[in-house]
């Protein structure tokens, strides 16, 4: 009775000191964001991958007590992972700081760490943004009041030369081992989302494997999948053959052997106990850019294809609600918005890489809108905006804002905060809002 209590209580304990910090991305976020295509992003096939494989990762690092996972999954470990060989083995040199994407998109305001944010929210800023090295931007996790600090102008260059894109994993890829199975052989990290359950807390702190779980309910965390062994585990042992090693972001408190890798079974996997995946890969300076890229676009826009041979055979593919037509050269399309919502455009030629960038495409004629800001603060820098839309009050608002062209940020409900700050004076959004009869979205500009 005792050791039972005893293991209660560290559980107890543990779980209180350890931040976590993933908020369930909405449905219809999940649902609008980029699904992965194998043929691009997983040239090796399913039959070519070996039994078992271990991405290189940083050194397993500890959020302390903030809430922010999300930002460890996928800036620290998956980007990390990503630039392995881009920085020579130097992880000193590579070390990117969770406080750099955090502090951008935590959902609570000032300077709490708690509270955590959305995981597409940290994967679009990853695209978009990127993050900076630590040295730049230092993390301290025993720090829960301190998450209001900003990034320089050096950190914010820096980290765009350090981004990474990502696509979802949509049914039935969310629940097939194989799929991150490709991903990995493939050199690209999966970040997830997870729920810290009874059960995961008590496997990982007493340094065993998560292999069952008959109640997987908990707060919300994300960990980045950057390994597998198809031979880990027996037939007829709980959870059967076959482990994804996931880097979680609590030290080497726990995890096999104590050293903060979290071995999770196929079997796990094929019950759903990942909630959200999002396969991540390098964006790296390239022979092949495009110009230019921007984050919104509503109107006809020229798309150019630089840095490669006027002759070149270029191959353009677009996805969404848009189309195109052929630019004034082989080398330009216009893209031309059709509605509103994420577009996937990809564009290759033979013998280089193919470019993939996601941008949203805006349709001015719908019905949803936004006042213009309430500024609060001598400096205006807190902007507050409603919807004043006729649409019922319980509708679920999707926000996306432009801050800067390297700056996104998506909020929910009925109202939305966010931050403006020299030199970005004005804002653009869209605001989407599904009823009964039509799926409606408005851009709105503001200025305070």
């Amino acid at each position: 009775m005792e050791r039972i209590l005893i293991s209660f209580l560290l559980v107890l304990l543990s779980s209180t000191l350890y931040g976590q910090g993933l908020i369930p991305t909405p449905a219809e976020v999940y649902a609008a964001y980029p699904s992965v295509d194998w043929k691009v992003l997983a040239p090796k096939a399913l039959t070519d991958v070996p039994s078992s494989h271990i991405l290189p990762h940083p050194p397993v690092g500890d959020q302390g007590v903030q809430d922010c996972s999300t930002a460890w999954a996928i800036a620290y470990a998956g980007l990390g992972s990503l630039g392995y060989q881009r920085y020579s083995h130097n992880w000193d040199a590579l070390r990117r700081s969770p406080a750099f994407v955090y502090n951008s998109n935590k959902i609570n305001e000032g300077a709490s760490c708690s509270g955590g944010a959305f995981m597409s929210s940290v994967a679009i800023y990853m695209s978009t943004t990127g993050a900076c090295s630590w040295e730049l931007m230092p993390y301290d996790g025993k720090q829960s009041n301190s998450c209001g600090i900003q990034p320089t102008t050096e950190a914010k260059a820096d980290a765009y030369r350090n981004r990474c894109d990502s696509r979802k994993l949509e049914m039935p890829d969310l629940v097939n081992p194989d799929s991150y199975r490709m991903a990995i052989a493939n050199g690209k990290p999966v970040a997830v989302a997870i729920n810290i359950s009874e059960t995961l807390q008590r496997v990982w702190y007493s340094g065993q494997d998560y292999t069952a779980d008959s109640n997987p309910r908990g707060r919300g965390h994300a960990v980045c999948v950057i390994g597998y062994d198809d031979n880990e585990g027996a037939p007829n042992a709980p959870g059967g053959r076959g482990r994804l090693i996931a880097q979680n972001s609590w030290g080497e408190t726990g995890g096999r052997n104590h050293q903060g890798l979290l071995y999770i079974s196929y079997d796990l996997v094929r019950k759903g106990i990942f909630k959200e995946g999002y396969v991540l890969f390098d964006i790296t300076p390239e022979k092949l850019a495009l110009r230019p890229m921007p984050t919104f676009f509503s109107e006809t826009i020229t798309v150019s294809a630089n840095g490669v041979s006027p002759t070149a055979p270029v191959n353009w593919i677009v996805e969404g609600p848009a189309t195109y037509e052929p630019g004034h050269n082989r080398l330009s399309i216009e893209l031309i918005p059709t509605g509103a919502g994420p577009v996937t455009l990809t564009v290759s030629i033979d013998g280089e890489r193919p470019l993939v960038r996601t941008l949203w495409a805006k349709d001015r004629r719908a019905g949803a809108a936004a006042s213009q800001p309430d500024p609060e603060g001598s400096n205006a820098g807190h902007v507050a905006l409603k919807t004043n839309a006729n649409i019922p009050e319980s509708t679920n608002l999707q926000w996306q804002f432009e801050h800067n062209p390297e700056d996104a940020l998506y909020a929910q409900g009925g109202n939305a905060n966010t931050m403006l700050s020299p030199p970005a004076l004005r804002m653009a959004g869209l605001a989407r809002a599904s009823t009964e009869h039509e799926n409606k979205g408005e851009i709105f500009s503001v200025s305070p």
